[in-house]
């Protein structure tokens, strides 16, 4: 039987160090504003052997279907990808203001 519970999300970043947290602007979460429940689709192609190892998944009840599951694992991709700019604009932002600070 195919795992139907939500997955659950990553928590946040933790701080290390007492440095201030990265605030994201709304210039930095531009999906706030979207609509969640328009859908907009994609033409993507899969190699045949990916295909069928969806199917096989699919067949043997590993998950619900091709399309949920890789709407779930893009999800949880572009959080992980989010988080890692969010990291990278927070150090190159302390990095800036540590050279402000020097001069």
């Amino acid at each position: 039987m195919a795992n139907t519970t939500p997955r659950r999300r990553q928590s946040a970043p933790t701080e290390k160090r007492g440095a201030a947290k990265f605030a994201p602007s709304r210039e930095d979460t531009p999906w706030t504003t979207g609509d969640p429940t328009k859908k907009i689709g994609i033409n993507v192609p899969f190699p045949e052997t990916l295909m069928l190892q969806l199917d096989y998944l699919v067949e043997n009840k590993a998950i619900r279907s091709k399309s949920s599951f890789i709407r779930e694992v893009v999800e949880a991709a572009a959080i992980v990808e989010v988080e890692r700019l969010w990291r990278v604009k927070e150090a190159v932002r302390r990095i800036e203001e540590e050279d402000r600070v020097k001069r």
